[in-house]
């Protein structure tokens, strides 16, 4: 599997958490952020992209997604 970079910023008794968990699944910080994620995701009913449909629709979803948000955010800052 092809993987990206991600460079966050956490808070440090976040980042402790995720080094206690990550440590007890004997995993590295990143692959526990990456098996959150995807249990977040299936929990939630949230598509995930598969490596066939590509990143091309992966992008697309998300810019989607960031619309409807902006378009969300302006109607709640509107109704005061």
């Amino acid at each position: 599997m092809k993987t990206d970079t991600l460079n966050l910023r956490i808070s440090p008794v976040t980042k402790t958490a995720l080094r206690f968990i990550a440590d007890k699944e004997m995993r590295s910080m990143a692959n526990m952020i990456d098996i959150l994620v995807t249990d977040y995701c299936d929990k939630n009913g949230v598509a995930l992209p598969t490596e066939k449909q590509g990143l091309k629709n992966a992008k697309r979803s998300t810019s989607d997604d960031s619309a409807s948000t902006s378009k969300t955010r302006r109607k709640g800052t509107n109704d005061t």
